[in-house]
């Protein structure tokens, strides 16, 4: 997307070290897609009639975390993902600010409930 990369905050990356933070990952709340546009790594809400209109821009910091460096300025910019490897390289769980689960891995609560009022 044209967009995306003439306000892109990041420079590029390699595929190769991109490659390990790309996925799809669910909360409750829903799904987020981690891919790579243009050689940056995006978050984009794959439920949206045009997921690239509200894409995050992630920076990587390490070999386990991600920065969100764009969004809406009233969101979670700044916030660290950490991602959590198996031993065979792959993701079991990105932390920061909620945890998301590949989707692969995701399983609805058989029953969600409010918490009571005190």
């Amino acid at each position: 997307d044209l967009a995306l990369a003439e306000n892109a905050k990041t420079e590029p990356v390699s595929p190769k070290k991109a490659a390990p933070f790309e996925g799809r990952f669910a909360t409750l709340w829903g799904v987020t897609d981690i891919v790579q546009l243009g050689g940056r790594l995006y978050a984009l809400s794959p439920s949206l009639d045009d997921p690239a209109s509200m894409a995050i821009e992630l920076e990587i910091v390490d070999d386990t975390t991600l920065k969100r460096v764009g969004g809406s300025k009233f969101g979670s910019r700044g916030e660290h993902l950490q991602f959590h490897f198996s031993k065979s390289g792959k993701v079991r769980k990105v932390t920061g600010g909620h945890t998301m689960l590949p989707i692969d891995k995701f399983k609805l609560p058989e029953r969600v409930t409010r918490p009571e009022r005190t």
